[in-house]
């Protein structure tokens, strides 16, 4: 019985840690952008489980088309680890 326990808490464990990159607003990436200068920021695809681009311990990657301060188009990615709000950009 208590191996159950212990086997179905570490399912929920990893549920619970696995997916918490659903829970991220797109509003990050206008939040972690702006301060930079980037501006048409339009979020185009979120992953929460595959996230090439990003550090260990991220919880989703936003990939953004914006306008660079330098006028150009670029995608971007806008790695958090949610919800302890370290943010970072990366390109792709």
């Amino acid at each position: 019985m208590l191996h159950k326990i212990g086997v179905a808490f570490t399912l929920l464990m990893i549920l619970a840690l696995g997916t918490r990159g659903y829970f991220v607003n797109d509003d990050i990436a206008n939040q972690t952008l702006e301060p930079f200068g980037y501006t048409n920021i339009k979020v185009i695809d979120k992953s929460i489980l595959i996230m090439s681009g990003c550090v260990r311990g991220d919880s989703a990657r936003l990939t953004v088309s914006a306008t660079s301060p330098q006028g150009k188009s670029i995608t971007l990615y806008v790695c958090t680890s949610w919800p302890f709000g370290r943010n970072t950009i990366s390109v792709p």
